[in-house]
């Protein structure tokens, strides 16, 4: 025996925290195991020797079995509570392994774009707030690189130092503006506006428009000091176009853009004419205000298929439809006094007036006047009305027929 121990010895207890409960006899060594917090050794007469530190792992269970001691052993605290703390290891062995902790994931694309972005003085050259189709919110987009990202500054610096950012920039620095390569000629402008103005004082004044050909080369002789003049070149073929494709849309326009204000109400002429091609066309004439004064104007003509009232009626509805023409600013129409223009049933008017109610029809005094002239004349000879007209027609064709006649 290495050592005895003493009376005082006997009854000494050993406290252990967080590990189970054992207690040791003199005669026989059997350790009963519970779980609770704290390990009491008592002993009476103990001897033992230690041996080793190590010990057997039980196996997992309800009370946790203790490796045999015999007398010879000796066992130390720090065994007992080595034996203790892998009890308690073997006790969290029995339920379920505890869920691992994620880190959230990042969460840089969903932030709003900071309107700040735009005015800072490192992005706003290249960077714009874009919205795709299929998404609704914004994200910052460079127009340089063609290339889109999260909204988060970290991304936005990350961009501009890529080398890729850096190349498109210097190539975008070393391009010219527009309006430095392209710069307005003002002696062309002023070329192309003596040309407009040719063409529409020869329709203004009702001149063929071969005149032309002739009137171009005259000016460039009468002035040769103008440059304007010498570069005019404007033929009969480009004066045609002018007029059909650039001065009669820009006009009609300017009467289109009065007459669809609310309250600007406005009449119509018609006329239906068969050309010397046997088809069938509708002139239409317009009386309106434009703010100053009473005006009338030609206003557009175009072809129709079929002579009949109700076919007339309709292609002058969709004519105003197609220029969206507010129908409540229609309020009078005018014509030639024949019943399919303004017959009490199926005429152009009283088609018309079913769909605009509140319009008001006005018989072309013209007409009427040509009508009460023509029944005069039949109370005379007819040798008389064949007389004047074939004196007024010489009148017009003759050289003379301007100057006044003195008898």
């Amino acid at each position: 025996m290495d050592r005895f121990l003493t009376k005082g010895e006997k009854s000494k207890s050993v406290t252990i925290p967080s590990v189970t409960t054992a207690t040791v006899t003199n005669t026989t060594t059997s350790l009963t195991t519970t779980t609770a917090s704290s390990a009491v050794l008592t002993s009476t007469t103990f001897v033992a020797n230690v041996t080793t530190s190590a010990y057997v792992k039980p196996v997992a269970s309800t009370s946790k079995a203790v490796p045999n001691v015999s007398k010879n052993e000796k066992i130390s605290v720090e065994s007992m509570t080595h034996f203790s703390e892998a009890s308690d290891d073997d006790d969290d062995d029995d339920g379920p392994p505890p869920a691992k902790k994620t880190k959230s994931k990042d969460t840089k694309g969903s932030k709003e774009f900071n309107d700040k972005w735009l005015t800072n003085v490192l992005y706003r050259n290249w960077l714009v707030k874009k919205t795709f189709p299929n998404e609704s919110s914004a994200c910052a987009y460079c127009k340089v690189c063609d290339e889109r990202f999260i909204n988060h500054k970290g991304s936005l610096d990350k961009h501009m130092k890529s080398g890729k950012h850096a190349t498109n920039m210097r190539t975008v620095a070393s391009h010219k503006p527009i309006d430095k390569i392209i710069i307005p000629n003002t002696e062309d402008d002023a070329i192309k506006r003596a040309e407009v103005k040719i063409c529409a004082f020869v329709a203004e004044h009702n001149l063929p428009i071969s005149l032309v050909d002739d009137l171009v080369p005259f000016m460039a002789n009468i002035y040769p000091d103008s440059t304007i003049a010498q570069k005019v070149t404007l033929g009969r073929t480009k004066a045609t176009n002018m007029l059909t494709k650039l001065i009669a849309p820009a006009c009609t326009y300017e009467i289109l853009k009065v007459i669809k204000e609310p309250g600007n109400f406005f009449s119509i002429i018609m006329d239906e004419t068969t050309d010397n091609t046997i088809k069938k066309q509708c002139a239409l004439s317009i009386i309106y205000h434009d703010g100053t004064k009473v005006q009338t104007s030609f206003l557009d003509i175009y072809e129709v298929g079929s002579g009949k009232a109700e076919d007339l009626c309709q292609a002058l509805l969709d004519w105003l439809k197609s220029h969206a023409i507010p129908l409540t600013n229609f309020i009078g129409f005018a014509s030639d006094t024949t019943n399919s223009m303004v017959g009490e049933y199926n005429s152009v008017f009283s088609h018309l007036k079913q769909h605009v109610p509140e319009i008001t029809c006005v018989k072309c005094s013209c007409h009427m006047i040509h009508l009460v002239a023509s029944k005069a004349c039949l109370k005379l000879p007819r040798s008389v009305e064949d007389m004047l007209k074939n004196i007024a027609m010489a009148l017009a064709q003759s050289l003379c027929g301007q100057d006044p006649v003195t008898i």
